[in-house]
């Protein structure tokens, strides 16, 4: 074979392997869609249109669901922000030589996290409730897959609805610029 020919025929086959590892690594950081369930890391709009998509709502459907979700999101709004107030509560004690009033802070926090689960258990009870027979099949195969989805998104920064990505005002406080200071950096495992 002639010299060109091979040079021909090593331009394409590494051409191709140019051409499948993109392939790869876009279908690796897009990400493939589990059991048709919205990839993780797109944010509640994405479950709202898998629910419509999937249960095939109604019109009137997906209006009864935009009023449900507008609720929930507020009721979410504001346990998310007691939540906030009473796990700053509950650090700001570590300023303090003595205070054992940080179990009661705890036990606030533990009841505003089953106020949480609670308020998304009846979001999706109301959900199912205007249902017909067959969705609510559809809604019960499903309904697990979307919950652990969205729990996921709502354990990570900058994954809930207005959040911003990264550390809370823009970065770590004045006094401490570069982060904790060496010797206070988290154990490795």
């Amino acid at each position: 074979m002639p010299t060109t020919t091979k040079n021909n025929w090593l331009v394409i086959a590494l051409i191709a392997l140019v051409l499948i590892n993109i392939a790869t690594l876009a279908f690796v950081w897009l990400g493939k869609p589990k059991d048709g369930v919205p990839p993780k890391g797109q944010g509640g709009g994405n479950a709202k249109n898998y629910l419509i998509e999937q249960l095939k709502l109604t019109t009137q459907q997906q209006q009864q669901f935009d009023s449900l979700r507008t609720v929930h999101f507020n009721e979410m709004n504001d346990y998310r922000e007691q939540m906030r107030q009473q796990k700053d509560a509950l650090f700001e004690k570590l300023k303090l030589p003595t205070d054992s009033s940080y179990n009661s802070t705890a036990q606030q926090i533990g009841m505003l996290q089953s106020e949480i689960d609670l308020s998304t258990f009846h979001h999706f009870q109301s959900l199912r409730s205007i249902l017909n027979d067959e969705q609510k099949k559809k809604f019960d195969n499903i309904i697990q897959d979307v919950l652990h989805n969205l729990g996921r998104l709502q354990g990570r920064p900058g994954m809930q609805e207005g959040r911003p990505e990264g550390p809370p005002n823009g970065g770590p406080p004045d006094d401490r610029p570069d982060g904790p200071p060496p010797g206070d950096e988290p154990p490795q495992h």
